[in-house]
């Protein structure tokens, strides 16, 4: 659907709905309602975090959002317990929704596992949009340091829609011989990253 189109509709449906959610927000912290998001996307703080008498690093989630007026909000946080797949994200998008989260336009995710089908799952019509930084880091984990800023150069010409699927065929064709993995880890998410 039309990103225009959409903040129009909810906006309307919201009149004056984000001063009522940041003054519920103040009085009763932690629980949001009827709240439509333009964007949302989990980002992860390393911790040291004492459990069961060790001390560990532990990732610690906090969930961002925009509301349709253009105001960011920090929507929550949740400790990892480092397996967080498809489950974890089911109780997150599940606990938002029940705090008032009613729909989300675009998520952004950086590749968690199973962040995107909790997504369809609670919120189908949210497109899902991959963070370009997070891929570019994950891929150059998979390229021989002396060719790295070869590799790097040749994806800084993946930019627009128009030119991207050209230039992610010619990235293909020069480094997908020597580099397969980091070549198809950009042809497994293209749709996420064209987003």
């Amino acid at each position: 659907y039309d990103a225009s189109e959409y903040a129009a509709q909810k906006a309307i449906n919201r009149r004056s709905a984000s001063a009522a959610v940041r003054l519920e927000s103040a009085v009763s912290p932690g629980w949001v309602h009827d709240y439509q998001l333009i964007a949302a996307g989990p980002d992860a703080i390393q911790m040291k975090i004492r459990r069961d008498g060790k001390v560990q690093n532990t990732a610690v989630y906090v969930v961002l959002g925009i509301d349709c007026a253009g105001q960011r909000d920090v929507l929550g946080h949740w400790v990892g317990d480092g397996g967080e797949g498809t489950s974890f994200w089911l109780s997150v998008l599940s606990d938002l929704q029940a705090r008032g989260v009613a729909d989300i336009f675009i998520a952004c995710v950086d590749g968690l596992t199973g962040f995107s089908d909790a997504i369809a799952a609670i919120f189908p019509r949210t497109a899902v949009q991959r963070c370009v930084i997070h891929q570019v880091r994950q891929s150059l984990t998979y390229v021989a340091w002396k060719d790295r800023k070869a590799f790097a150069a040749d994806l800084r010409t993946i930019s627009t829609r128009e030119v991207a699927e050209t230039r992610l065929l010619e990235l293909g064709e020069r480094w997908g011989g020597q580099y397969a993995v980091a070549v198809r880890s950009w042809e497994r998410a293209w749709d996420q990253l064209a987003t």
